[in-house]
This record gives C-alpha cells, sequence and structure tokens, in this order.
C-alpha cells in the first residue's frame, strides 16, 4: 500500500441524497487538492463497476440508506469481491438501529458517521481512516503493548502469540481501547464509533450492547481477563501495565 501515500487520494462517494453529496464535495474538494473526489448517486453502477473489475479508489463513503440496490448489499459486494475488498469503507447512515451497524462491521465496514453529520466530523473520520490503512505502509501492521499484539491487516488480537478469536465487533471495540491506550473510553464513545449512535449527554446510555462484546472479549482473554480494566461510569481501557508485566513474566521478546 506504500505506492498509495505518493498518489492522489480517490475518494469514492456513493449516497442518493444531492444535499450530502454537496456537502462531502464542499470538505473534500477544498482540501488543497488533497483528494481526489468522484461522487456517484446510483449504487447499482458501482456494483456493476465492481463485477467488471474496474473500480478504482481508495476509499469509499457509502450511503447505507441507498435505494434499490441497498448500501449493506453493495458493502457485502465490495468485501467479497478479492480486487476491491481491502479498500476501507466509511459507512454514511441516520439509521438508529444498532443492529444494522452491527451486521454492516461483520461484513467489513470500517467506521460509521452518523447522520446529519458536519464538515469537521467527516474530514477527521476520512484523515483517520486514511492514516490507520495508509499511512502505516513500510511499518508492520500491528499495535504492540507488551504480551498484546494487535493485527491492524489481519484483524486479530494475540496475547503471547495465541489469537483470542474476536469478531470483527469485538476486534473494533479492543483497537478502540488499544488506541487510546490506558485511557477510560466511555460507553458514549463506542456508540459513536463502533456502531454510529450518538447519544444525547441528557438521554439514557443503551449499555447492554458493548457491555455485552467487553465480557465476550473478557472471557476470550481467559486468565488475563484483566487486560480490560473497567471504571463505573468513567468506562473501560486497556491495560497497559498489565499487559507489560505479562510480557516481562514470561521472558517473550
Amino acid at each position: 500500500m506504500a505506492d498509495k501515500i505518493l498518489q492522489s487520494k480517490k475518494i469514492l462517494a456513493i449516497d442518493d441524497e444531492p444535499d450530502i453529496l454537496e456537502l462531502i464535495k464542499a470538505v473534500v474538494c477544498t482540501q488543497d487538492h488533497e483528494f481526489d473526489l468522484r461522487c456517484e448517486r446510483d449504487s447499482r453502477r458501482i456494483a456493476c463497476a465492481i463485477e467488471k473489475g474496474v473500480l478504482d479508489c481508495d476509499l469509499i463513503l457509502l450511503d447505507l440508506g441507498m435505494p434499490r440496490f441497498s448500501g449493506q448489499a453493495l458493502l457485502d459486494k465490495i468485501k467479497t469481491d478479492a480486487r476491491c475488498r481491502d479498500i476501507p469503507v466509511v459507512i454514511l447512515t441516520a439509521s438508529e438501529r444498532l443492529e444494522d451497524n452491527e451486521e454492516c462491521l461483520n461484513i467489513g465496514a470500517d467506521y460509521f458517521v452518523k447522520k446529519p453529520f458536519t464538515g469537521s466530523a467527516l474530514l477527521a473520520t476520512i484523515r483517520a481512516v486514511w492514516r490507520r490503512v495508509y499511512d502505516s505502509a513500510g511499518i508492520p501492521g500491528k499495535i504492540e503493548m507488551g504480551a498484546v499484539v494487535v493485527g491492524l491487516d489481519t484483524k486479530e488480537v494475540s496475547v503471547l502469540g495465541r489469537p483470542l478469536g474476536l469478531t470483527p465487533t469485538e476486534f473494533s471495540i479492543f483497537l478502540l481501547l488499544a488506541e487510546h491506550k490506558s485511557q477510560y473510553v466511555h460507553q458514549r464513545i463506542f456508540l459513536d464509533r463502533i456502531w454510529g449512535l450518538r447519544v444525547p449527554s441528557n438521554e439514557e446510555i443503551p449499555t447492554k450492547r458493548v457491555q455485552t462484546n467487553i465480557d465476550n472479549i473478557r472471557r476470550k482473554l481467559g486468565s488475563y481477563r484483566d487486560l480490560v480494566a473497567t471504571k463505573e461510569r468513567v468506562g473501560f481501557k486497556f491495560n497497559e501495565e498489565l499487559a507489560d508485566a505479562i510480557k516481562a513474566q514470561t521472558g517473550a521478546f
């Protein structure tokens, strides 16, 4: 992927709403030629391009609620075709159904942006995904934290070389913890970043979904379950000190 850094950054925006595409243009096309943007309102045309093997882009912004050929169906088509499955996909969604968003994660979506969104939020997401996927070219595609390795390419987490077998959703949660290192991550951030659900500060948080996935991660960690720490009303964090201690105790390199 190293050559991607040297070339123009090709972004494909797929949305049937003209206003959304205009907002994307206003955000992306004013960044001093940093990005090369193409917009498409008909998801069927993109499906045909995939079938013909002529889809040419580095990052996709995909509306989940496309008519005729749904965004979820198109995402599945992208991620099951060997020629384009490595292209990162950012889902644009107005859906409040966590089940829909989790299904997209399971198919292979990289990120969610909740509609309506601001230009600054969209641009920050695009750059964050780009850094994660492309700007690490030439660097091993992994995050090492003591005894724990997070594989960015394989989307697998291992402890002392033993893979945990996390689901796509569990991996996304663990990666978010890894990115924040020893900082606590509030449940609101998980819901926003992983499920695309923004909960107003005056509303009760649907905590069950996040907690269930955290519990599953801890179960798979087994005797190392304390690598994911909890602080009531604050959130969850990756215990970097414990990861270092585990590595030191085992003499691992």
